[in-house]
C-alpha cells in the first residue's frame, strides 16, 4: 500500500513539474515576443524613439526571466528537499527538458540585460 502511495506522489510531482516548465517556457516566449514587437513594429508612445522603447523591452525580458527563474529554484528545492535526485528519480527526458529550460531562462536574463543597457546601439548596428 504504500508504495502505491508513493508512486502516485512521484506521478503528481512529475505532472506538476512539467506544467510547471510549459508554464515558464510560455512566459519566457512571451517575453521574447514583446521584445521582437518592441524592435520591429512602430508601437511606442508619442515622444518615445523606437530605439528606447526596444531598450526598455530589455526590462520586461528581465522580468519575466527572474519570475521562471524563480519559479524553476523553487522546484529545485522542493525535489531536494523531497528526497529526490534530479534528474535520476524523475523521468530523464523530464530532466533534459528542466536542464534547457535553465539554460534558456539564463540566456533570456543575459540577453534582456544586454537589451536593456545597450539595446538602442544593437538597433542602430543590427538594422
Amino acid at each position: 500500500m504504500k508504495k502505491d502511495e508513493k508512486t502516485k506522489e512521484k506521478e503528481h510531482d512529475v505532472k506538476s513539474l512539467s506544467m510547471l516548465i510549459v508554464l515558464c517556457w510560455s512566459w519566457l516566449i512571451l517575453a521574447i515576443f514583446v521584445c521582437l514587437l518592441s524592435a520591429f513594429l512602430p508601437l511606442f508612445p508619442e515622444g518615445e524613439s523606437q530605439l528606447s522603447w526596444f531598450q526598455r523591452s530589455g526590462s520586461v525580458l528581465v522580468v519575466f526571466t527572474v519570475w521562471v527563474q524563480f519559479k524553476l529554484s523553487g522546484v529545485q528545492v522542493y525535489f531536494e528537499t523531497g528526497g529526490y535526485q534530479i534528474p535520476f528519480d524523475i523521468p530523464r527526458p523530464l530532466g533534459v527538458v528542466h536542464f534547457i529550460t535553465v539554460i534558456a531562462n539564463t540566456t533570456g536574463m543575459i540577453l534582456g540585460t544586454v537589451i536593456w543597457g545597450y539595446g538602442d546601439i544593437l538597433i542602430r548596428i543590427f538594422l
